[in-house]
């Protein structure tokens, strides 16, 4: 973990809004977002990670608090793609249909950085292991907050189909992993998404944001 809301007990780390993930899979570095800002960064070398090394980033979805950091990512890594749902380099907004506001990424990183940004239409494997599901379905309901998300569609802003979150799903040697960003596809329909992609593989992990703030605990449990 290298940035989430709180900082945590080490004295060495910042926390702020937002998530980033460092994730070692086969000897392949990863990271998966890069937070609000270029914190990520900082909390990464006060934990000895050298980002330079990274070879592959995944974006969960265009929104600020997870795709904010990548302009820093550039300037520290010069080689790894970045692979994302097409939607996610959209304009999105938050605060429908009232106080709208802009939350999408900041479009100088993605201008500067075209040729190594991997905008994805379907599902995709980039490296051995590792999978990006962007067919997800909706089995189980989205949460609340989802209702006040917007993106711009033929020139009009619109509410937010969600369209440019991925999950990744990481293989293991006794199942799988699923890598979620905020997970406002829902949780479990990112779950289900990966079980029907690995029929009968355990479900060894679920790590990321669930955006379960004001869900009823009992419905949490089920």
């Amino acid at each position: 973990m290298l940035v989430e809301n709180t900082a945590g007990a080490d004295p060495r780390l910042a926390g702020e809004h937002g998530l980033s993930l460092h994730v070692v899979h086969g000897g392949l570095a990863l990271l998966h977002d890069t937070g609000a800002s270029g914190l990520f960064a900082d909390n990464a070398a006060a934990l000895g990670i050298d980002l330079a090394r990274v070879g592959l980033a995944v974006l969960s979805h265009g929104h600020y608090d997870h795709g904010g950091g990548l302009g820093r990512f550039f300037e520290v890594n010069d080689r790894a793609p970045v692979f994302m749902a097409r939607a996610a380099i959209e304009p999105h907004y938050a605060g429908l249909p009232l106080a709208r506001r802009e939350v999408g990424i900041r479009a100088g990183a993605l201008e500067r950085h075209r040729d190594r940004m991997w905008p994805l239409d379907a599902d995709a494997e980039p490296v051995s292991g590792v999978h990006l599901l962007t067919t997800i379905g909706r089995r189980h309901p989205w949460v609340r907050f989802n209702r006040s998300l917007g993106s711009l569609r033929d020139g009009r802003v619109v509410r937010d189909e969600l369209l440019h979150e991925l999950a990744m799903v990481v293989e293991l040697p006794d199942g799988i992993a699923v890598f979620t960003g905020c997970g406002h596809r829902g949780v479990l329909n990112m779950v289900d998404a990966a079980s029907a992609r690995f029929p009968g593989r355990a479900i060894r992990a679920v790590i990321g944001g669930f955006h379960l703030g004001g869900v009823p605990g009992k419905n949490i449990l089920a």
